[in-house]
């Protein structure tokens, strides 16, 4: 347990994965579920 805390707190905001997203709302794949229509069409 000491470890992973130390691991976590040396590592910071830095990933493993270059191309990965802070959240979902900034990922392309869920852009639908997190956008707002401004006009209803009907």
């Amino acid at each position: 347990m000491i470890a992973v805390a130390t691991a976590y707190t040396v590592s910071g905001d830095y990933s493993i994965y270059r191309s990965q997203v802070p959240t979902k709302r900034d990922s392309p794949a869920y852009i639908k579920e997190h956008s707002v229509p401004l006009f209803l069409w009907n």
